[in-house]
Order: C-alpha cells, then structure tokens, then sequence
C-alpha cells in the first residue's frame, strides 16, 4: 500500500470514527434528555404522592373527628331515651296513683251521698 491509500484509509477510518463518535454524541444526549424527563416525572409523582398522602391523613383525622362526635351523640341519646323513660314511668305511676285516688273518692262520695239521704230521711 503505498503512502496515500494509508492516508486514505486512515482518513476514512477517522471519517467512520467521527461518524460513531457523533452518533453515540446524539444517542447519550437522547438518554440524557429521557433521563432528565423521567426524573421530572418521578418528581411530580413524588409530589402527587406527598399530596395524596397529607389528604388522606386529613380525611383520616376528619373521620376519626366524626366517629368521635358520633359516639358522644349515641351515647346523649341513649342517656337521653333513659332518662324520659324513667320520667314516662315516673308519670305512669303518678297517673295510676291519681286514678286509684279518684276512685276512692268516688267511692266515698257514693257512701256519703247514701249515708247523707238516710240522715235527711231520718229527720223528717
């Protein structure tokens, strides 16, 4: 080979180099541009996440919160129901106590007004 079939080949050789070394340049700027984005994406889908998470923990105060309130209101309400079942049953007593006295003084109506007829009779 002579001199310039050298030169030729190694300048094709340094053609083809440059051509490699100008595409694996465009492929790594590429993967950087992906890598730039998937990390951009995994960012926000952090972010997402941390937000998603502090909702969620609020929503989970919120029902606790609720569930509290919750039980306090069944148990007024229990104590409320006991207490105007005692006082029904109170009433119901008192209203029995009130027939069973009325009755009696029915009665001793009747008695007085049979015994005021035979004293009137009597005196006649």
């Amino acid at each position: 080979m002579s001199q310039i079939s050298h030169l030729k080949a190694a300048d094709s050789n340094c053609d083809l180099e440059n051509l490699i070394l100008i595409k694996l340049e465009a492929e790594n700027q590429d993967l950087r541009e992906r890598l730039n984005e998937a990390n951009r994406d995994l960012q926000s889908e952090k972010e997402r996440c941390e937000t998603l998470e502090l909702q969620f923990k609020q929503q989970q105060q919120r029902s606790e919160g609720l569930e509290k309130e919750q039980t306090a209101l069944i148990e007024n309400f229990a104590e409320e129901r006991s207490r105007l079942h005692k006082e029904e049953n109170r009433l119901r007593k008192s209203l029995r106590n009130a027939s069973t006295t009325i009755e009696d003084l029915l009665k001793k109506v009747k008695q007085l007004e049979k015994g005021g007829v035979a004293t009137i009779k009597k005196e006649d």
